[in-house]
């Protein structure tokens, strides 16, 4: 039902202008596709289109600055797959390759970095090391995308914090990863070495800690992070002359409980509702 009479706002004529600001802001985040289509890495079906929210099209042109930054992010937000459609369509939207790693209470040290394994042959046994999702993407050039880290043990994500601040980690077979820049920089052996890739990013999706349950980040983990709020979608249409107001109010209400249904009585910063006049 609240779909339905949303459905009606948005087709009234009044809502036009609204419509209009929507084609706009998808227009201003209109950029020529980079990196590789082809890749499998690459998600699809994610894009922008003229019908996206405003409020939608401003977060993905926030996600963009922060990536000509070169800046990592973390989208706060509640329950829902808003905020991982959202860094799936920012990946889409520049062609970049994207790996998810859904962090859970049994994500251990080696899911971050390297995984030993014990291979056999023809001449025994040998010990091997494979690369975990957070070192392939530094090495390729991929959007990491990290899901659920208020679900992980305190004494794990501390794992990421120097790749996350100097793009620097020491693998357990010996090699140690090192910022472009300083690579670049290295004269004569580089051998034992390991290049991030300038494209390397991180997008932290997380739950607000409380009211919903997990473990708040610690502030050196917080402070690599450029943060942003991913509110509910609101109703963004102002009531005119074909509009009824009570009509706008009720589905305005219906949205409200909703959304303190999901959070509580919580209400997250930037969670707002339209304003009548």
């Amino acid at each position: 039902v609240f779909f339905f009479l949303l459905t009606k706002v948005m087709k009234s004529p009044s809502t036009r202008p609204v419509r209009r600001a929507w084609e706009i802001a998808s227009q201003i985040l209109a950029k020529p596709v980079v990196g590789n289509r082809l890749s499998a890495l690459v998600p699809s079906a994610f894009a922008p289109t003229s019908e996206d929210d405003i409020e939608i099209a401003g977060h993905l042109r926030w996600m963009e600055q922060k990536d000509i930054l070169g800046q990592d992010m973390l989208l706060l937000g509640p329950p829902g797959a808003l905020r991982r459609h959202l860094a799936l369509r920012f990946c889409e939207s520049l062609g970049r390759e994207a790996e998810v790693l859904t962090v859970t209470r049994d994500t251990t040290e080696a899911d971050l970095k390297q995984r030993r394994e014990l291979t056999s042959g023809p001449d025994g046994t040998h010990t091997t090391y494979s690369d975990s999702m957070p070192v392939r993407c530094a090495l390729m050039g991929r959007v990491l995308i990290l899901d659920g880290i208020e679900k992980a043990e305190r004494n794990v994500l501390p794992t990421l914090n120097n790749l996350l601040e100097n793009r620097e980690m020491a693998l357990d077979d010996g090699r140690f990863m090192i910022a472009a820049r300083r690579f670049d920089a290295l004269a004569g052996d580089t051998s034992g070495f390991e290049r991030v890739h300038d494209n390397f990013r991180v997008i932290a999706l997380a739950l607000p800690c409380p009211p919903c349950v997990g473990n708040p980040l610690d502030p050196p983990l917080r402070s690599r992070f450029q943060a942003r709020v991913i509110a509910p979608p609101i109703v963004t249409s102002a009531p005119g002359p074909q509009i009824p107001e009570g009509l706008v109010r009720r589905l305005a209400a219906l949205q409200k409980a909703i959304n303190e249904r999901a959070l509580g009585t919580v209400t997250l910063p930037g969670a707002r509702l339209p304003a009548f006049s």
